[in-house]
């Protein structure tokens, strides 16, 4: 959804359906109805503040920005000069000046991610800002978008929706055939990505909790998820601390510690990232994680063997990942880990959230709705009630709010608009962050009203199901089912105080 940085911006309804894009749920996946969709796994990057996605099979591994970089006698665009990574020369190439991205966080400070071409022969140092976390999806879940007059466009030609914001995804075809783009041919080795894990060599995203280092395979991960609140479940008893929300399911979380035998946390822990895995019995599991490190290629015959005096359940790990600056990850074994049969019943339970489609009578056709999170709640409200969508003026951000969830007013298009906030109508605590937070406009009459959102997700076509009473809506490509927000309804704006 196109919104400007400005609190006065808007955007239109036909804008907000033009980047109509779906999440993936664990009941698409496990129900098999689109024969022709093909999973992709993504690295997610920062570039100068924008999010951008690349394929991991094209990423060899991701290392901080070397202390010792060389010049280089070329003038290139965006070319900073070459490292040595073991017996590789790598230039390194500032992806933000192609792209037009002008980063102010020091060199020192970013993250190089080596970037493959298709033959896995070329090879090219790519300069960013920061290792965002990977995501699973299919390409039926994937937009796509041109300029009039242009070639395929470099970074956004395709592009998803994450976390509530459009991510363009890098092109290496695209990149690898760009005029001036200087790139180093790789020396003998075994091949990345499909091939390479046949060969011995798989992709592994390298993490770290409560001191432990641990290496999770790419291919069973779903995607990374940021600090967030766990919330208290009555499935959270042995290594579940409680479930987190994701893509509207509560997903199992984990102590990583004690499903891997390293220990056990010493207390619940209130927030954590973590990662989200696959279970192939079906369903997911979240381990908690400290944070994420880089993604790397690793040879299974350089592995180490694990002591047993690390682990009770040394069985659940290939080996040890040695890193050339002596740290040392222990790799899962996520066959093993996976088939768990604690981690599949707590895996199965993540299915109740996403019914058979087919199983509730829709009450009517399906329509445009707008997502949108408040509370740590995702609520659908119909694209058609909408009639502006605004920035949350910065005067807004702090607002007290009353107890019937009125924070004030904003003045627009020469009108006094009455703001409410939907996180307070819920009897939650809103947290409103700048840039994210926006008003949801409609009308009552010939009153306008506003309805206070933390966060903006997606537009995606919905029918209610159930009881009308029950407020439900399914989408009818997934079954996932969303909350519906009635906002003329369910704000007080009729209560007589305007």
């Amino acid at each position: 959804m196109s919104l400007d940085e400005s609190p006065g911006t808007v955007a239109s309804a036909s804008e907000a359906e033009a980047v109509h894009a779906d999440y993936p749920t664990a009941a698409g996946a496990a129900s098999g109805r689109r024969t022709t969709a093909h999973a992709e796994t993504y690295g997610l990057v920062g570039i100068a503040g924008t999010l951008v996605a690349i394929e991991v099979l094209h990423i060899r591994e991701a290392v901080p920005f070397p202390g010792n970089v060389s010049p280089l006698a070329m003038d290139l665009p965006g070319l900073l000069g070459a490292m040595v990574l073991r017996q590789d020369t790598i230039p390194l190439t500032d992806i933000g000046a192609i792209l037009g991205l002008y980063s102010e966080q020091p060199l020192s400070e970013r993250v190089v991610i080596i970037l493959m071409d298709d033959s896995q022969q070329r090879m090219i140092g790519l300069v960013v800002d920061s290792l965002q976390g990977m995501t699973s999806l299919d390409d039926q879940h994937l937009a796509e978008m041109g300029v009039v007059g242009s070639a395929a466009l470099l970074a956004g030609g395709r592009s998803f929706v994450h976390d509530g914001l459009v991510v363009g995804i890098l092109d290496p075809r695209i990149l690898f055939d760009q005029p001036q783009l200087p790139f180093a041919h790789q020396r003998a080795r075994p091949v990345g990505g499909r091939q390479a894990a046949q060969g011995g060599r798989s992709a592994c995203l390298l993490c770290s909790y409560n001191g432990h280092g641990i290496a999770f395979p790419v291919e069973d991960i779903h995607a990374t998820i940021p600090m967030h609140t766990l919330r208290d479940s009555p499935i959270a008893h042995g290594p579940c601390d409680g479930v987190i929300q994701l893509h509207g399911a509560d997903i199992p979380i984990l102590d990583s510690l004690q499903v891997l035998g390293l220990g056990a946390n010493f207390c619940r822990p209130e927030r954590s990232a973590s990662v989200a895995m696959r279970v192939p019995a079906g369903g997911y599991v979240a381990f908690e994680i400290d944070r994420f490190f880089d993604i790397v290629h690793i040879r299974n015959d350089e592995l180490l063997d694990v002591p047993s005096v690390i682990s009770t359940r040394k069985n659940l790990f290939c080996g040890i990942h040695m890193r050339p600056d002596g740290s040392h990850y222990l790799v899962m074994d996520s066959g093993r880990v996976l088939r768990d049969q604690a981690l599949e019943q707590l895996a199965a339970t993540t299915a109740k959230d996403m019914s058979d489609p087919g199983a509730v009578e829709a009450l009517g056709p399906a329509e445009l709705y707008l997502v949108s999170r408040s509370a740590q709640q995702r609520m659908a409200c119909r694209l058609i009630d909408i009639v502006e969508i605004l920035r949350l003026p910065e005067s807004l951000l702090y607002a007290e709010t009353r107890h019937d969830g009125y924070m004030g007013v904003l003045s627009h298009r020469a009108r006094v608009v009455p703001i409410f906030s939907v996180a307070s109508v819920l009897g939650e605590f809103a947290f409103y962050e700048e840039n994210k937070a926006c008003v949801l406009l409609f009308r009552l009459g010939e009153q306008l009203f506003g309805a206070a959102v933390e966060q903006l997700e997606e537009v995606t076509r919905c029918q209610p199901i159930g009881r009308e009473a029950e407020k439900m809506l399914r989408k009818p490509d997934t079954g996932e089912f969303i909350q519906h927000f009635d906002l003329a309804r369910e704000l007080p704006v009729s209560g007589g105080f305007f």
